[in-house]
């Protein structure tokens, strides 16, 4: 059940912020739009100036404060979202607590993936090297996987609690795949040596079931 910690405010607005995670760096205000970032003395942290990152108004059965199962067992609850738009449209991220771990539901006009982070513990390679079609063979621990598709995109909007600052309006390249059986996707900065790495599994329809609209309990 979400908790209030004592002396958690909008810088901007005095609002309340309910924050599950103590860790979370950033809230999106509900109320104002102004983004605090916390300490890890649970404070909230902010120069007073309204910084919006609105969402496209884009139809989703999700929205931030849902709870909710996985293929009928593995619960979680959504804690925020990052929206991105790219040549074909958007697709957004969706924050989920399971248990005490991170995971990111990509939303993508019906299309789902459950991805988990990795580390990157190898250097990347040249962001040309990244072409349709081609194929990269144990890089990072990872199994043979097919790039089936790269391109650029930005981050346009946030709401909710997330566990890092989205960069708002800056361009990335990204670069999704398929290896050991897993969608594997790739999002690389603009200054080709910064990057994040995610595996995921991908999700029909019927197997993410909401079961409570309202935060606070399941």
């Amino acid at each position: 059940m979400p908790t209030q910690q004592p002396n958690m405010a909008c810088p901007s607005c005095g609002a309340p912020i309910d924050a599950e995670r103590r860790f979370d760096e950033v809230y999106n205000c509900e109320y104002c739009g102004n983004t605090a970032f916390f300490t890890q003395q649970v404070s909230a942290e902010g120069d007073g100036t309204p910084q919006s990152a609105p969402i496209a108004n884009i139809f989703s059965r999700f929205k931030v404060g849902q709870h909710g199962k996985i293929r009928g067992k593995t619960e979680f609850n959504i804690l925020g979202n990052v929206q991105i738009e790219y040549p074909s449209g958007y697709w957004t991220e969706w924050h989920l607590k399971v248990g005490e771990s991170d995971f990111w539901l990509q939303e993508d006009e019906g299309i789902y993936v459950l991805f988990d982070k990795r580390a990157i513990e190898e250097p990347l390679p040249a962001i040309e090297s990244f072409q349709a079609g081609s194929s990269l063979d144990g890089w990072n621990r990872l199994p043979r996987w097919f790039i089936i598709e790269v391109g650029k995109a930005k981050v346009v909007g946030f709401e909710g609690q997330l566990p890092w600052p989205p960069k708002v309006g800056e361009e990335f390249t990204y670069i999704d795949g398929l290896g050991g059986g897993q969608v594997i996707s790739m999002e690389i900065e603009a200054d080709g040596t910064t990057a994040a790495l995610s595996v995921g599994d991908p999700l029909e329809y019927e197997d993410i079931e909401i079961t409570s609209e309202e935060a606070g309990g399941w």
